[in-house]
This record gives C-alpha cells, structure tokens and sequence, in this order.
C-alpha cells in the first residue's frame, strides 16, 4: 500500500491519499475490504474484487450476482468474469464509452423501436410520493465473444429536470449577452464577428440564440457659439448587439431529455431468470454501498489520517471496517425488529416514533442515557426522563437488559 497523490474526489489534488475497496452484501455488511494505493483506479481494484470473489465462492460463483458501478465494465474485467469455467453473475450500468458506445446505440434503437414495457415504480422508495415509475426495453448483444444483455431503462422523472436545465440556460445566456456584448462596436462588420463567435461558444446550447446588430447614429457638434464657417456637424456610427428571441432547439433539448431519463444496465443474467424490473431492482441494491462508504468518509470516521507509516494505516483501516460493520449491524437488526412491531415505537427524538433509524441516529439517541453501576446494581440516568427508552433501543438491537 502506497500513501501518495491520486485522483481526489474530495476536490484535493494537492493532498496524499489513500484508497480502500469494499465489498457487501446485499444488506450492507462488509464481507471484503483491501487497502489500495492512492493512485489506484476502480476500474483497476474490481479486476481483484472478482479474482477473490471467485477464490471464495468456487464452483457456487454461479448462484451469486455481483452488482457493481459502471467502472466495472471494460474489456480486461469482462474476460476476468468469463475467464472462470463458472462465470460471475454481474449487474452494472453501462458506461458510454464501452465497445464503441454500446450504450448510446442501444438508446437509440430503444427510442426508435418505441417498445417499452412499463415495469412501474422502482425500487426501495415505491412508496414515496417522489417515486419514480420506469419503462424498459431488453436487448441482447454479442460483445468480446460472449452474450451480454442490455437493459435500456427509462423514467419519467426528467421532465422537471429538462426544464429547470433549460430555465438555467436562458438566464445564463442573457447574462452572457450583457457582458459580452457590453460596449458598442465602431462597425458592423466587428459586430457580425463578435455574435459568430458568441453562436460558435453557444452552439451546443439547448436554446436557438437569434441576435440582431441595431446601428445607432448621433452627431457630434463643436462646443460654443456657432461660428459663420462652422462645420457641419460629425455623424459618429454606432453598432449594438442585441438579444432578439430565445427558443427551445427541439432536437437538442429531445436528446438531451432522453440521454436525462434514460440508462443503460448490461448483465450477463438470462432474461428466463430474472425479467426487466427485477434487474433494476438488484441494481438499485448497490446504494448500500455507497451508504457504508459516506459512513467512513465523515469526520468522526476517516476523513483525515495523522498517520505516516503504511503498516499503522492498514491497521487503522482494518479498525475502522470493524468499526463500520458493527454500525451496519445495528441499523440491519434495528429496522429487522422495528418490522416485527405493531407500530413504531415512540422514542425517537421529541417523542416521534422511530422509523428506519440510521447508525447516527442510533447512537444519538444512546447518548441520552447513562448507566451507573454500583455493586450488583445500575442506575440509569436519561436526559429525556425516560429510562424506558434505552430498554427499548436495547431490545431492538436484541440485547435485553434487566430492570434496575
């Protein structure tokens, strides 16, 4: 492992990194982590993620699925999946420059064909009044030898998007006019240049831009008492650009609203085992990964290391993925119980009831209760009055603590 300068997603070049890989399960727990130098590429770690996922799944890499983001697809990882007698079951989203942007064909020919299947509202927010409903198409497509499906999914959720991009893009373009069309031109052929050279800028824009060049003429007369020779007075020429209409391209903004509403899912998963929605829905599991990984990157966790030497970092990272599973563990088990409950109990915060607590708020509201212990007795002192709540909490998370 290698401490030195990598790719900063935190927006820091200028400082040392470390990188770490993790793999889950589908609910979150940690099965796999590795310390990576800081230089190291995702798409580079996963050619590893899936050497040991073979060496630990075996002959049974088979019943598994392997869902991953779309780092995991290039060439190199496709032939490590299907380099195995048994082949990894993977899920991932497509990226748009994979086998001569297999994606964006299969968007285009998903529009063209107008077949979708309307899967209905995905995946563990169906019952949000923001959720989302999705349409898909499948096709199946030969790529480096072997058979890969593609899932073309689209939602319906862009249509707000579009508009607010577009509303962005006018109040944009018009503060652009003002400043860049600020002072006058002394001719109109330095005016036309100037607004090719604005439309040139501005030709992948969402809007059609129409400017026009208003001539403004004035005189200039000499100062005092008009003399019997005056001159006539000088006419001084004048060209202002001006903003004549904005309008919405159709074109671009219908390829911009389909490259907004819809993705692409390649798998390997035959479409007898698992339909259209299903694949979404697997997919979607990913989130808990990216969940456990903000849980390390904030403060309290290891936003920052004051370590130097590799070997004491790899140990505090190993500590800090216990760390973690011991978290992921008590929000699994928490929201398991608070399911088998009538109804939710009323010990979160302010006396609302506890629905889908995270770690945080878990450990928050442990921090409201004390417990001394004095001989073969304990007392416990809570900030809220109620001594009961930490009971409950404790029975949640399946630690049942004796009355005292």
């Amino acid at each position: 492992m290698n401490v030195t300068h990598g790719h900063s997603k935190d927006k820091h070049p200028e400082l040392k990194q470390v990188m770490t890989g993790m793999l889950t399960d589908e609910y979150g727990i940690p099965v796999y982590e590795q310390t990576l130098d800081g230089n190291t590429a995702d798409s580079t770690w996963f050619k590893s993620a899936i050497q040991y996922l073979q060496g630990l799944l075996g002959d049974g890499c088979g019943g598994y699925t392997f869902i991953a983001d779309s780092k995991l697809v290039n060439k190199k990882n496709m032939e490590v999946i299907y380099g195995d007698k048994d082949p990894i079951r993977f899920i991932s989203r497509c990226p748009s420059n994979f086998n001569s942007k297999t994606a964006e064909k299969a968007i285009k020919q998903a529009y063209l064909l107008n077949d979708w299947e309307d899967i209905g509202i995905c995946c563990e927010d169906e019952k949000s009044k923001r959720a989302a409903r999705y349409d898909a198409q499948g096709f199946v497509k030969t790529i480096y030898k072997n058979k890969f499906r593609l899932v073309v999914v689209k939602g319906d959720d862009a249509e707000s998007k579009v508009k607010k991009s577009i509303e962005k893009e006018k109040q944009a373009i018009v503060d652009d006019v003002k400043k860049s069309f600020k002072e006058p031109f002394s001719c109109e052929p330095d005016a036309e240049k100037e607004i090719g050279a604005f439309l040139k800028m501005h030709k992948n824009s969402l809007l059609d831009i129409k400017l026009s060049v208003e001539k403004i003429v004035t005189e200039k007369r000499s100062r005092g008492r008009p003399s019997k020779d005056q001159k006539p007075p000088t006419i001084i020429e004048k060209f202002v650009v001006k903003l004549d209409k904005l309008t919405e391209s159709e074109k671009r903004v219908e390829e911009y609203k389909q490259d907004k509403e819809s993705f692409v899912l390649i798998t390997n998963i035959p479409v007898d085992e698992e339909n259209n929605k299903q694949i979404l829905q697997d997919y979607k599991k990913q989130r808990v990964i990216e969940t456990n990984f903000e849980e390390l990157k904030k403060p309290t966790m290891v936003s920052t290391i004051f370590l130097e030497k590799p070997e004491r970092i790899e140990a505090l990272m190993m500590l800090l993925h216990v760390s973690l599973l011991i978290r992921v563990l008590m929000r699994i088990i928490t929201r398991m119980n608070l399911k088998n409950e009538s109804e939710p109990p009323l010990i979160d915060f302010a006396g609302r009831p506890l629905m889908n607590p995270t770690a945080d708020k878990l450990l928050r509201l442990f921090s409201l209760h004390s417990i001394v212990t004095m001989g073969d007795e304990h007392i416990i002192y809570s900030k809220s009055g109620k001594a009961e709540h930490l009971r409950k909490l404790l029975e949640l998370l399946g630690i049942h603590s004796e009355k005292g």
